[in-house]
Parts: C-alpha cells; sequence; structure tokens
C-alpha cells in the first residue's frame, strides 16, 4: 500500500479514502534485460519506441489539492545510479508533470529532465500516459514518451457547516453547508515504501555509498530514521 501524506482535517468533514481503481491500460514497457528497475513501481516510461531508455519510479502521494494530487519519490534507469523526482497528477485537466534529477553515487549530478502536462487516458488506477517532448537542462527535446502511472482514485468529500441567525433589524440570516474536496481521512498513515525511504535519506543529506546502500535494499522502506529505514 502506498503511503498517503496526509494535511490537516476539519473536524466536521466527513470524508472518503484515496484508493486505487483499475482502469483500461495498454502500455507494454519494452523488452531489455535491464528492464526491471524499481522493485514496485507506480509510474513507467519509455523515451521514444524502440530505444532503451526506460524509467521506472517509486512514488509516495500527498494529500490532494482542488483536483490536483502531489507525488515525491524514487526512480532508475538502467544505465544510472538512481533518480529522485517531484510532480503532480492534474484530474482536471488529465495531465501528469514531473521533474526527475539524476543521481550519481547518491548526489543529483546537474542531469534534470522535465516533462510538462502530459496527457493522461485515465482518471484512476493504472492509466496509460504520453507525451511529444520533454525538456533536459532547459533544452527542449522532441521526443515521442509512452508510459502508465497509477493514480489514487479521489472520492470528493462532504463537510457540515452551521446555521447562524441574525438580530439586527429582526431578520434571520442563514448559514450554508459546507463541503470538501479531495481529502483523504485523518487516519494514520501507511507505513510507507522504499521510495520515501530513499527520498527522506537523500533530503537527511545521505550521499555517496551510504545512500547507494539504501536505494539497493528494497526492504528498507518508510520515513528516513524510523526502524525500517537507517542507514
Amino acid at each position: 500500500m502506498k503511503k498517503i501524506i496526509l494535511g490537516l482535517v476539519a473536524a466536521t468533514a466527513v470524508v472518503a479514502p484515496l484508493t486505487f481503481a483499475g482502469t483500461a491500460q495498454a502500455y507494454t514497457p519494452p523488452t531489455h534485460p535491464d528492464t526491471s528497475t524499481v522493485a514496485h513501481p507506480d509510474m513507467r516510461v519509455q523515451l521514444d519506441s524502440g530505444n532503451p531508455y526506460y524509467h521506472e519510479f517509486d512514488l509516495d502521494y500527498a494529500t490532494p489539492v482542488a483536483g490536483v494530487i502531489p507525488f515525491t519519490g524514487f526512480g532508475k534507469q538502467f544505465d544510472n545510479d538512481g533518480e529522485t523526482i517531484i510532480g503532480d497528477i492534474n484530474l482536471t485537466t488529465h495531465t501528469l508533470s514531473y521533474t526527475a534529477d539524476y543521481l550519481t553515487n547518491g548526489a543529483k549530478n546537474g542531469k534534470t529532465w522535465t516533462v510538462s502536462n502530459a496527457p493522461l487516458d485515465g482518471t484512476s488506477g493504472l492509466a496509460d500516459w504520453h507525451g511529444e517532448s520533454l525538456t533536459v537542462n532547459g533544452s527542449v527535446l522532441n521526443m515521442s514518451l509512452l508510459g502508465d502511472i497509477l493514480i489514487p482514485e479521489v472520492t470528493p468529500a462532504t463537510g457540515t457547516g452551521s446555521e447562524g441567525t441574525g438580530s439586527t433589524g429582526g431578520s434571520e440570516g442563514t448559514g450554508s453547508t459546507g463541503t470538501g474536496s479531495d481529502v483523504p481521512p485523518a487516519t494514520a498513515p501507511a507505513a510507507g515504501n522504499h521510495g520515501q525511504c530513499v527520498s527522506g535519506a537523500s533530503h537527511a543529506g545521505i550521499k555517496g555509498k551510504a545512500l547507494s546502500v539504501i536505494a539497493g535494499d528494497s526492504t528498507k522502506f518508510g520515513a528516513f530514521g524510523s526502524a525500517t529505514c537507517k542507514v
């Protein structure tokens, strides 16, 4: 189960959880001896059909805001030491945007690639997506992208307001019933995953061989510094 990073939720809100529902999905990753790079990928992307530039990412989803689901995570291509990723899924425009940074010996090496507003073919579950260009270190490359991403299903939430009364001039005022939206329940988050552990270690300043050891050990998961994610 993916970790959902919870935000503040009003005490009166009645909310529904994020879940993963299946949608039509047809993307097939390329056949390559080193294709499997992440133990439990949530997003896969292939740069240009027929070439070996294929990436997988393990994602952590944050609390949705106004139909946008932010995420962070850790990924890898067969020829690099790893990648960090930050992005979002826009359920209103049905698009995916993200920026990934390459790592060398556990530290960012200056190579960054960005995809902006790539169309999604679904709104929940494992959905295909595609793009026609990407930006590498500020330079736009016209190259097709194919992939899929696991999208949490967001159920709009409802809340309760209070009705007020006015006394000025003897007239009665009315309040209104409030509604919440895209808010997961205020329950304890799940234990997290390997991507959270690697990302947390990187943010904590762990570099080089120590970070590579964490990235290569899929049994480490959750928040860095916890019993399941230590150097």
